[in-house]
């Protein structure tokens, strides 16, 4: 009893650390040009052939490229969401990001305000960020394709998206979800015409279906268990 009850500590000790710290992988993901809504250009990206078993998360970053000065500067995300059939014209097979925070911005560059400054009602440095630079997810209801400007001079008549800065990413949070045959992550972009969107890099974190301990990780469990055990045996438990 003394040995069994001995090495189900010491298992249990591994199991629970190892499935602690699951490793996660990343794929570059080709995104092409599939039209425009409204004032949005999409893009697409086929997300199965890339070896995932499933996704949680997409990051999406702006290339440096193009853009305009103050709260406006750089990539300006209107939507982003994974399609299982990579047809936006059918809802029921898509899955949307939190909005909450577990999706955040990464500021990238601010060109100094110049006309498009922030506002009381918009404070953040990048439009469609809080003033503390969270995401005000009342404003970028990025699991919506609403995005609208109807004067890019007036700061308040914009709505519907958030601004990255130059080099600044979106890590954008979903519930996990299998990829399977056929999976597409869409991603809309603000502003016709323009030079920033298809310049934006994404990666797709994958999701493990069962905890891998990378090697340092296993040394560091094999030390642990070989002092555990020495301990359980100097209390006669092993």
């Amino acid at each position: 009893m003394r040995t069994r009850k001995g090495f189900l500590i010491v298992a249990t000790v591994i199991i629970a650390l190892g499935a602690a710290a699951p490793p996660t992988s990343a794929a570059p993901v080709t995104m092409s040009s599939v039209g425009t809504i409204g004032q949005t250009r999409v893009f697409r990206g086929d997300l199965s052939g890339l070896g995932l078993t499933s996704v949680n998360g997409v990051t999406v970053t702006d290339s440096g490229i193009g853009g305009a000065d103050g709260v406006f500067s750089g990539f300006d995300v209107d939507f982003i969401l994974f399609d299982a059939d990579g047809n936006l014209g059918t809802t029921g097979d898509q899955i949307l990001p939190y909005q909450n925070a577990a999706t955040t911005v990464t500021l990238g560059t601010v060109v100094p305000n110049g006309t498009y400054a922030p506002t009381a009602a918009h404070p953040g440095v990048l439009f469609g960020l809080n003033a503390d630079n969270s995401i005000d997810f009342g404003t970028a209801t990025i699991g919506t394709r609403d995005a609208s400007h109807l004067s890019l001079l007036a700061v308040n008549s914009s709505d519907g998206w958030v601004t990255l800065g130059f080099g600044g990413s979106l890590n954008a949070a979903f519930p996990a979800t299998a990829v399977g045959q056929s999976m597409w992550v869409f991603i809309g972009e603000v502003g016709l015409p323009t030079t920033e969107g298809i310049n934006a890099s994404v990666e797709v974190p994958d999701t493990p279906d069962t905890p891998v301990i990378p090697a340092p990780g296993a040394l560091m469990l094999c030390a642990l268990g070989t002092t555990v055990v020495t301990w359980l045996r100097s209390r006669r438990m092993v």
